[in-house]
């Protein structure tokens, strides 16, 4: 007892009070306090066994302060505990069977969240535990994701951050491609975690300088779906259309769009990967120089290809913005090349990288390429040597693969996301209107033309009936006729189908529309149109 006096005013170096210490400072110095003091260290064992019991399939991150859990339900807060999950706010959007990492936007936003709750006066003392689902996807972006903290806030290695987890029983599930195909390239969260690291170490990026509103801005497919690969350099987006509506019915970006975006960025040329399907003089006209390297959809650009592309952007003192269909598989890989070769970018490392700044980026076959072009980039970049010599030029480079429909997974990729973009917005919009007293039968009727006319590619828009509105369901390719707007009035002061009710599930793959209709539209459907309904779930031809 005599020794406690050392404890006081100075805790221990893991933050926590030593029993001892809370005895003597919690009990007055006087004579006949043994009791009091035994009965007071006592109860801070079985505290700390308590704890010790309720954090016993935890991860243990940061001693006696940040765990990370896993759990179907998110335990409530205890006088010493502080739950929280991510698994709702922080979500990836999917382009088939992939599933992260989570975007740079979201390891910005959960490095904020975690800093403030460990700063926070009322969480003080607690033990902060971050709950994740046990769902496969949920728990290897949930890691992801404090690791990722780890690396970005306390600078540790990626080996560090993810060492707490070396002993976890069920291995996470390894990050893969955006293909709908089987994965033949396993992505790692190390991967991830090396290529967060390196970019950290080559400036790429700071929490604390982080433009995430620019970031999403023009990562946004309303805006020009551009992201930064090489911050400063390269410029990733999506080829923009010669139209300001996709086949779809989508507002696109022109080149015009795209023009005066890239000439604020300071970016002066563009270099196209697929086939030609705008006027590249509309570029030049901005004063932004325009190169053609086109190559196959999904496939590896070949060493005359590569060597071209080197060649020209290194010759190019600023930004250059480079696109295929998506702006994903054939952009990120050239990319990645020029990363190896003056940054010594590890191969793995960039592919998580490129996804953690534009979700999808490098796909199939293309990752193992990069994988095997790593040592020959490397050693370029120590002994600059080209791989073929070529003459600087911004002309045409046609080939006999580019009259071909350059169609696939291009067209699939830049579709999917179009999609999430509008499914997000139509489950953001709420309707409801005050219902009507109309027969079961006229309602179901009117539901049923409404949805056949979506069917048939029209535009449900605004509408009135007997005051009741009913805001815009989604933008499909050909304009509105008075005929559905009375009808989309009708059905929703009839029978109120939120917008959202009725663009859940919906999933656009090449020419084919798949609508899961909800469990309060599917009645009144099955009423009107029964051939149209099976087992709640409705298929359609577009």
């Amino acid at each position: 007892v005599g020794s406690h006096a050392s404890y006081i005013g100075r805790p221990p170096a893991d933050g926590l009070m030593h029993a001892h210490s809370y005895a003597a400072t919690n009990t007055p110095p006087v004579a006949g306090n043994r009791e009091a003091i035994r009965m007071a260290t006592q109860k801070v064992f079985d505290r700390e066994a308590m704890l010790g019991r309720e954090l016993a399939s935890a991860v243990e991150i940061f001693p006696r302060r940040l765990y990370w859990k896993e759990a179907d339900l998110k335990p409530a807060d205890g006088v010493d505990m502080h739950y929280f999950s991510t698994d709702e706010e922080l979500v990836y959007e999917p382009f088939s069977q992939d599933f992260g990492p989570l975007n740079l936007a979201m390891v910005h936003r959960y490095c904020n969240i975690v800093e403030a709750k460990l700063h926070d006066p009322s969480l003080a003392g607690k033990r902060l535990v971050h709950v994740c689902s046990s769902k496969p996807q949920n728990r290897a972006n949930s890691c992801f994701l404090i690791c990722a903290y780890q690396v970005v806030v306390w600078g540790r290695s990626p080996q560090k951050a993810y060492e707490p987890f070396g002993k976890i029983e069920q291995p996470f599930k390894p990050f893969r491609d955006a293909l709908s195909g089987p994965s033949n390239f396993d992505l790692s969260i190390i991967d991830c975690l090396d290529g967060l690291q390196k970019a950290i170490e080559l400036g790429w990026f700071d929490l604390k300088t982080f433009d995430i509103d620019a970031y999403e801005h023009y990562g946004h497919v309303a805006t020009c779906d551009a992201s930064w690969l090489v911050p400063g350099k390269f410029m990733a987006f999506a080829g923009p259309s010669p139209t300001s509506r996709d086949v779809y019915g989508f507002p696109t970006f022109t080149p015009e769009d795209c023009a005066s975006i890239f000439k604020e960025l300071g970016i002066g040329l563009v270099i196209r990967l697929n086939r030609k399907q705008y006027d590249r003089n509309l570029f030049i006209e901005q004063g932004i120089k325009h190169c053609d390297l086109y190559f196959v959809d999904g496939s590896c650009p070949s060493r005359d290809i590569s060597s071209r592309f080197l060649q020209i952007v290194e010759e190019e003192p600023g930004p250059v913005a480079v696109h295929c269909k998506a702006g994903l598989g054939r952009t990120g890989t050239l990319i990645a090349m020029y990363a190896m070769k003056h940054y010594h970018f590890p191969a793995r490392a960039f592919i998580g990288w490129s996804r953690i700044c534009r979700p999808g980026c490098v796909l199939g076959r293309q990752q193992q390429f990069l994988v095997n072009m790593q040592d020959e980039m490397f050693m370029m970049g120590c002994v600059p040597q080209p791989l073929k010599t070529f003459a600087p030029a911004f002309d045409d480079l046609r080939t006999q693969d580019e009259q071909q429909e350059d169609v696939g997974q291009g067209e699939r990729l830049c579709s999917q996301k179009y999609h999430n973009a509008s499914a997000l917005k139509a489950a953001a919009m709420t309707v409801q209107p005050e219902p009507a007293p109309v027969p079961t039968m006229a309602v179901a009727t009117a539901a049923a033309q409404a949805a056949a006319a979506y069917f048939e590619g029209r535009k449900i828009v605004e509408g009135s009936l007997d005051g009741r509105k009913l805001g815009e369901v989604i933008a499909v390719p050909t304009e509105a006729t008075p005929k559905t707007a009375a009808i989309a009035a009708s059905a929703a002061a009839a029978a109120p189908i939120s917008a959202a009710d009725w663009h859940a599930g919906i999933g656009v793959r090449h020419h084919h529309i798949t609508t899961h209709v909800s469990a309060t539209s599917a009645p009144r459907l099955s009423q009107a149109r029964p051939d149209l309904v099976t087992m709640g779930k409705m298929q359609h031809q577009e």
